[in-house]
């Protein structure tokens, strides 16, 4: 065990950022480089279950990120993961494509979003994954249920000097799969709405109350989603479009709806979410009906979660710490549900972008029949530096 904890802490991880500004004025290009890795351990596992595959360092980031200007009224995203084009895998949560869209703003009255970007659902979505104390999402809004990115139109208007903040959009909606260039077959979009208020000022995504607040700040807002993709007879998905739980696409309708909350003061800081999908399978033998008749589930299967956030940052000891706790029920013609309590700490080497991590989890229950994770405890240690 001291030579395991010895690797972790010499070799666990490794994060760097680099930036780069090119011209000037309204023509301008930031250039930044992430890389990042993290060595994960899992403990407490199943007696039947000999696979400790996940005991190991992962390469987790190799970004190139481009973000800039061209002219007064439109802006650029741009960002490849090497790692992740490298290893083919399709994570929603560390997708190969980071961004590729544009920004106009020269209507006035709406700014307009045209390609692939994250969509505007969920507040944790906003929040950069660098910006978290965490080395993992909850599980509601990592991407196994809904998709996080897609290729679509968006549009985005604020009010009140930012305090109000509305977004909305249409989209393929297979979300990360957009990208592997497959057909659908039913023809149809994903349209997303979002509508935040903050108060007394802006409130930016972020999870961490970095500059100490000396004021308290709110925040809240509501979101919602629609799709009704009803396959041809004969037709499918494509593999990996459904995603792990098979609930990100479906043959029929689906309505997913959310709220959230967040608060800051003087270093507290906290998050709240909910989300609820209603799924209605046109296939009567879906797998989703868990082998129970579409009349007695009274034609839908229902799908959600939650999870709240706590975190401290003391400026003078240059330290982070958060307490998390999340549920899922996963199905509810299923049996059981999800329950996990995470916590993490963060010191500061320089800055948020130069600090150590570690997390731990405790997966409390599981949803066995649909999600076995065969393991009771999770750590991840980690290093985050600027260069």
């Amino acid at each position: 065990m001291k030579k395991l904890i010895l690797i972790i802490i010499l070799f666990s991880t490794l994060q760097v950022f680099s930036q780069t500004q090119i011209g000037s004025g309204n023509s301008r290009v930031q250039i930044t480089y992430r890389f990042s890795s993290f060595a994960n351990y899992r403990a407490g596992w199943d007696s039947a279950y000999l696979d400790r595959k996940q005991n190991k360092l992962f390469l987790r980031n190799a970004q190139l990120l481009l973000k800039g200007t061209f002219g007064k009224n439109t802006e650029f995203d741009f960002g490849l993961d090497g790692a992740q084009l490298i290893s083919k895998a399709n994570d929603p949560q560390n997708p190969a494509l980071v961004d590729a869209n544009l920004t106009y703003k020269g209507l006035g009255f709406v700014d307009l979003i045209l390609g692939y970007g994250k969509v505007p659902y969920s507040r944790n979505n906003f929040v950069s994954f660098f910006e978290s104390p965490f080395w993992q999402r909850p599980e509601i809004v990592g991407g196994a249920f809904f998709s996080r990115r897609d290729v679509g139109v968006s549009f985005h208007k604020s009010l009140l000097r930012n305090t109000v903040n509305l977004f909305g959009g249409v989209y393929n909606g297979l979300g990360e799969s957009s990208l592997l260039g497959l057909n659908d077959p039913s023809g149809k979009f994903e349209y997303i709405s979002r509508a935040e208020y903050s108060y007394p000022s802006r409130y930016r995504y972020k999870e961490i109350d970095e500059r100490i607040s000396v004021i308290p700040m709110f925040s809240i807002g509501v979101n919602g989603r629609y799709t009704n993709k009803v396959l041809p007879t004969g037709e499918n998905f494509a593999a990996l479009t459904q995603g792990e739980f098979l609930t990100k696409v479906i043959s029929g309708e689906k309505y997913t709806y959310g709220a959230d909350a967040a608060f800051q003061y003087k270093g507290i800081s906290a998050q709240f979410e909910i989300h609820q999908m209603r799924m209605q399978p046109s296939d009567s033998t879906s797998f989703l009906y868990n082998k129970i008749s579409k009349s007695k589930a009274e034609g839908k299967i229902l799908s959600g979660g939650f999870f709240g956030q706590l975190n401290y940052y003391n400026l003078k000891a240059r330290s982070t710490v958060s307490v998390r706790y999340e549920e899922v029920n996963m199905n509810d013609l299923v049996p059981g549900y999800f329950a996990r309590w995470g916590f993490a700490y963060s010191y500061q080497l320089k800055g948020f972008n130069s600090l150590i991590k570690a997390q731990y989890f405790y997966n409390q229950k599981e949803e066995t029949l649909i999600d076995n994770l065969n393991h009771k405890h999770q750590f991840r240690l980690g290093i985050q530096i600027i260069i």
